[in-house]
Order: C-alpha cells, then sequence, then structure tokens
C-alpha cells in the first residue's frame, strides 16, 4: 500500500491490519486518533496500524498527525494524556523505515506544558506525551533542575531527533514527571561532586594527625604512626541526595626539636575512602606533610603544608525508560593544603588547657574527565577545581596521671568549626554540548568539633594513644578513631 493523502487507521478510533507493507509517501499524511490509554474500537482507544507478514516494512515520510479532539463517533473526545503515557501506533512484522519529516501537535486535548514526540523502534513508531520544556522541571532536587534546563537547550524539535542526542530524549519518553526529576538528577552525575569532597575529607585526615602530634610535641626526637578511620553520614538537601563516607588508612611522621622552640617534622599519609549515595566515588590519596609548632613561654603556634596526590574511580547508573546505563571514569587529581594556628597554654582545674584559634585552606584539583559508558549519558568535565576555608576556635583539657607504674594523659576537646562558604563541592559537567552545575549535598558551614583520648606513657622512649573524634553539623555526623604509638629517642 502506498499512501500519497491521508491514511486514518480504524474506526474513530480502531485498528487497520494489512498483510504487507505501507509507505508513507512524500506529502502524505499518518492521522492518528488518540481517545484512550489502550488499543481497541471505538471510545476510549487509541488508532494503530499492524502489518503482518515477515517481509511487511512500514517506510515513515510525510506528517504525522495525532489528534485529541473533533475525533468522529463514537469517541468519547474527552481524553488528555499524561506525562509518560505512550501509544504504539505502528507495528510492522518486517520491521520500521524512513522517518516523519513533521509532526504536528494537537490544536487542543493536551495538558498545558506538554507535547508528543514520536520515537522509532525496529518493528514499531510510537507517540509519547513528554514535558514540553525540561527547564521547567519541578519537584526534583537542583542538580536535577540544572540539567534538565542545559539540556533542553540542545533538545530537537519533536519529531527530529537522530544520533546520540536523539536517543537520550527519547529514552526519557515513557516517565512520569517524578521519574524524569529521579532520571535528571542521575544525569546530573552529582557523584563526582561527592568524589572532590571525599579528597577533601582525605586530606583533612591527614591534617588532623599532624594537629594532634603537635599538641603532643616534646623536646627531642620522634618517630610516631597510627592508623585512622572515619565514617560520616551527610544529609541530603535541595541540590542533591546524601551520601555516606567511609574511609581509613597509616600516617606515619618523624619530628625533633631544632632550637629556639622550634620543633620541625614531615608525614606521609595514605587514606582510602569509598563514597556512596548516587553512585560510588573512591579516592585515594597520597599525602606527604611538613609542620611544625613553635613555643615561647605560654604561647604557641602550629602550622603544616601538605601535598597529596589523589586517585578516583567513579561508577554511577543513569536509569531511563530505555534501560539502566552504567558509567565509569578513573581520573586523577592532587589536592594542596596549609593550616595553622595560634593559642595559649593555661594551667587551670589540675591540668593543662590549650585555647587556640585557627586558619585552614584547601584547593582539590581534578583533571578532566571522560566518562565510559553509554554515548547517551556519558558526561565530560574539564579541569576542576574546588576549594574551601575553614575558621577553627576552641579549646583542649588534659591531666597527667599515674596508673600502674605509667603516666596517662587522659584529654577532652571541642572546637567550633566555621567555612567561609557554604555548599558542598561542585563541578561543571557536560552532555550533547550543554554544560551545568553539578553539586554535593551541603555538609553544613558551621559545626562542633568534639574529641576523647589518651596518652599513655609506657616508658621513657614509648608511647600509645588513641584518640575519639566527633564532628556535628545540622546535615552531617561524622565519627573517627586513631590508634598510634610513638619513639622517642
Amino acid at each position: 500500500v502506498e499512501v500519497s493523502g491521508t491514511l486514518s487507521p480504524g474506526n474513530s478510533p480502531g485498528q487497520l491490519v494489512v498483510a504487507g507493507s505501507v509507505t508513507q509517501l512524500a506529502g502524505s499524511t499518518l492521522q492518528v486518533d488518540i481517545d484512550g490509554l489502550t488499543v481497541g474500537n471505538g471510545a476510549g482507544h487509541y488508532d494503530t496500524l499492524v502489518l503482518t507478514g515477515g517481509s511487511s516494512i512500514y517506510t515513515a515520510d510525510g506528517t504525522l498527525a495525532p489528534i485529541l479532539r473533533g475525533i468522529t463517533a463514537p469517541a468519547n473526545n474527552t481524553f488528555t494524556p499524561d506525562v509518560g503515557d505512550t501509544f504504539v501506533i505502528v507495528t510492522a512484522e518486517g520491521g520500521v523505515a524512513g522517518t516523519f519529516d513533521a509532526l504536528t501537535q494537537p490544536g487542543s486535548g493536551l495538558a498545558a506544558g506538554t507535547r508528543f514526540d514520536v520515537i522509532y523502534g525496529d518493528n514499531t513508531i510510537a507517540l509519547a506525551v513528554t514535558m514540553a520544556d525540561y527547564s521547567l522541571l519541578t519537584g526534583g532536587l537542583r542538580n536535577a533542575r540544572s540539567a534538565g534546563a542545559a539540556l533542553q537547550g540542545v533538545r530537537p524539535d519533536a519529531g527530529t531527533g537522530t544520533g546520540d542526542v536523539g536517543a537520550f530524549f527519547d529514552s526519557l519518553a515513557g516517565l512520569n514527571e517524578a521519574q524524569l526529576a529521579a532520571a535528571f538528577q542521575q544525569v546530573a552525575g552529582d557523584v563526582h561532586a561527592t568524589g572532590l569532597e571525599g579528597a577533601h575529607r582525605n586530606s583533612r585526615i591527614g591534617r588532623a594527625a599532624v594537629r594532634s602530634r603537635l599538641s603532643e610535641t616534646e623536646p627531642s626526637r620522634h618517630l610516631w604512626g597510627e592508623i585512622v578511620g572515619a565514617d560520616a553520614d551527610i544529609d541530603g538537601d535541595d541540590t542533591a541526595n546524601g551520601f555516606d563516607y567511609r574511609s581509613g588508612g597509616l600516617v606515619v611522621g618523624l619530628d625533633a626539636p631544632v632550637g629556639n622552640g622550634w620543633n620541625v617534622g614531615g608525614a606521609f599519609a595514605y587514606v582510602d575512602g569509598v563514597a556512596r549515595g548516587d553512585g560510588r566515588a573512591e579516592v585515594e590519596s597520597y599525602q606527604a606533610l611538613a609542620y611544625a609548632r613553635w613555643t615561647h613561654g605560654s604561647l604557641f603556634s602550629n602550622s603544616s603544608i601538605g601535598y597529596s596526590v589523589d586517585r578516583y574511580d567513579i561508577r554511577r547508573s543513569v536509569g531511563l525508560s530505555t534501560g539502566v546505563e552504567e558509567l565509569t571514569s578513573t581520573p586523577d587529581g592532587e589536592t594542596i593544603a596549609v593550616e595553622f594556628e595560634f593559642g595559649r597554654t593555661l594551667q587551670a582545674l589540675g591540668g593543662q588547657v590549650d585555647v587556640l584559634g585557627g586558619v585552614s585552606w584547601e584547593e582539590v584539583s581534578r583533571d578532566s574527565v571522560e566518562e565510559i559508558g553509554a554515548a547517551t549519558v556519558a558526561l565530560s568535565f574539564a579541569d576542576t577545581e574546588d576549594d574551601t576555608t575553614r575558621l577553627r576556635l576552641g579549646a583542649r583539657y588534659g591531666r597527667d596521671m599515674q596508673s600502674s607504674g605509667m603516666t596517662v594523659r587522659p584529654y577532652a576537646q571541642a572546637y567550633l568549626v566555621h567555612a567561609t562558604e557554604s555548599g558542598g563541592a561542585d563541578a561543571n559537567a557536560t552532555l550533547h554540548g550543554a554544560t551545568f552545575t553539578t553539586a554535593s549535598a551541603d555538609p553544613g558551614q558551621t559545626g562542633l568539633e568534639t574529641g576523647l583520648g589518651f596518652v599513655a606513657t609506657l616508658s621513657e622512649s614509648l608511647e600509645l594513644y588513641a584518640h575519639y573524634r566527633g564532628d556535628f553539623t545540622e546535615n552531617q555526623t561524622e565519627h573517627g578513631a586513631r590508634l598510634g604509638a610513638r619513639l622517642a629517642w
């Protein structure tokens, strides 16, 4: 059958079965009456064209014209489809060839903010109701809305999508608005920003070990080492879903007095952390640190500088109407950090109180990224930098006690910590030429860092110590622990 005019299958609506091929010629029209969600004849159904036989081929050309109102009797003419509704209007056993030149939207009957798109399969052609403008996505998180708005800018006109861009938007067809919000959140790839946040945390773990060492500096040479671990739970916010970050590693250092109240040293830290949320981001950090403590009477200062090489292993998935796509990337990066604090030691409550204030700055840099996986959803990132500055103010109290012939010094500490900028880490992602910002959940701008621990002096040359740390903000709870030993000579 060759169609040069208008083909309208069925009996308002209905089904037309052809034992053979159908070819739409240039300038022809396939008019499809849609009065409901199901295939059948009469009111509450929609038109279908079915081609039987193994060699039957439907060749599309001309115009596809769906109709929702003004359908002849017995149609109800009251049906309004929702976003996510799909209608398989052509089935051909031998396959589908060609495409329509145009898809006209119904003059009435569509809900505001929606449109029809056409989806070509190997043996089928379907109409799908989609959002007319993905930049108007509501109900989703900020990352989803950011991705939707950017990708709307490269969205093809209805019925004209081709290649990877067309395949991407076709894969959104069949999703309702809630499912679209979830899909765009996954498309946004915020696990990449979460990975940057993980690199920040790895850097702080190494520096926290050095900071603790500086608070116990004595006028002799020390070789020290400790195992470290932390478990952080970050709540979701209006930007991204929450995630947890578990990390562990080893820190070793060597320091010595050099005169005039100065102790200087160096340390190496290895920290491996894994974030799990909208995907998985593992960050391995190899950190070198130099540090110093200055004392003059009751005054003191602690300072450190660190540089780390970071290895990322990022895995995520995107669920679409066509299935779930898996994506991976393994970029490298580096982190630079500096820290300084100044304080005074007071004798009070039978022990020693260190009152101090400090500032730290760190910058995480990550190389460019090209994700491996389906080209429809694989993101790319240029070289990325993310920095943060944190202020710290608080006190530490410790007191020597004798027990079983050795000296044990329990201590407690509490610090107010404030980041100068709010929000989590962020990065600029690109998909199909559209660029948008994706960010991790905000861990909280201001919080309380607490700690309890002890140092046990077993001999003039050997000390063992343990430390618990709890960090709390409005969006985060983190618990950490360290167990170590120091050898003096």
